[in-house]
């Protein structure tokens, strides 16, 4: 009996060796290459254009490395599906069972050369300029039998202003000119993490949001590198008749990539109140924190 019981063992180890080799033997295929990698890009938090409403249009173009080679995926529909762009050089996957670390980027870069640096524009007053100042950045395990999904992430942070007026000034700030002001444009890349370069802080044109949030006046939006402003002016209102600034205080105006900051700035006399919000999380999550409510007068 304990003869037949060792030769069962035995017989059944190598039926799961075999298993196994078979397994991975399976990955080639009869022109002798492999199973190309069908991965989904995903933006967090999870909504249903263009990246920077974390939906995809479609045809926005993301390079995915898995280490030894980096190649160029499409996508295809509003749900992230992916196409890799030249049919003859995808990547593929090198484990039937276990999982494949791999990174991605968008927008893909030549050569699919994983980005070193990284700017935004100074004038996102228009949807291009904005929309050109995203950047999406993962690295994720994907597996054959498993997640092939890449849940990508924005690297850079967007900041909202809101304006109010007080009942009486209404006419006059639709006008108003709107600068942000001492930022800096350009960051070194490392991981998919953004560090500011500290140089000549220039002035910013944020774009205008049409219709404005909710029951605000005007709003604007725009993406900024992670960075730190504070003791200085950081958003600047312009009328015909007055300037309004807002300095904020250590901590009002300290951004994270990823993460959404809203000013909500009510103008008046003698001068402005501004509520600063920082999101818990990554773009479109709900959760909110209320940072800072202070008044400030004209200059």
């Amino acid at each position: 009996m304990k003869k037949t019981a060792k030769c069962f063992l035995c017989l059944m180890s190598i039926a799961v060796f075999s298993a196994c080799t078979n397994e991975n033997e399976s990955l080639v295929t009869d022109d002798g290459t492999g199973i190309p990698m069908k991965l989904l890009a995903q933006m967090l938090p999870i909504q249903t254009r263009a990246t920077v409403d974390n939906v995809w249009n479609g045809n926005e173009q993301i390079s995915v490395s898995d280490g030894n080679k980096a190649v160029t995926y499409r996508i295809t529909d509003a749900n992230g599906s992916m196409q890799v762009v030249d049919a003859d050089n995808p990547l593929y996957w090198a484990s039937a069972l276990e999982a494949q670390e791999v990174k991605a980027w968008y927008p893909a870069t030549a050569n699919n050369v994983e980005p070193t640096t990284w700017s935004v524009e100074q004038d996102q007053s228009t949807m291009s300029a904005f929309q050109a100042s995203d950047m999406l950045y993962v690295s994720t395990e994907v597996a054959l039998q498993g997640s092939k999904t890449l849940p990508l992430e924005h690297v850079t942070a967007k900041v909202i202003v809101n304006l109010k007026g007080d009942g009486s000034n209404e006419e006059a700030l639709e006008n108003a000119i709107v600068t942000i002001e001492n930022t800096l444009l350009n960051a070194t890349v490392s991981d998919g993490s953004l560090t500011a370069v500290q140089e000549t802080p220039q002035t910013m044109i944020p774009y205008t949001i049409m219709p404005p949030i909710s029951d605000n006046l005007l709003s604007y939006q725009m993406l900024m590198v992670p960075q730190s402003i504070e003791g200085k002016t950081f958003i600047k209102i312009q009328t015909a008749s007055d300037t309004y600034v807002y300095q904020p205080k250590v901590g009002d105006a300290t951004f994270q990539g990823g993460y959404k900051y809203i000013y909500n700035i009510t103008v008046g006399k003698p001068g402005i109140a501004v509520e600063v919000i920082k999101s818990n999380n990554q773009w479109g999550n709900d959760g909110e924190e209320k940072v800072n409510l202070e008044s400030i007068p004209a200059i």
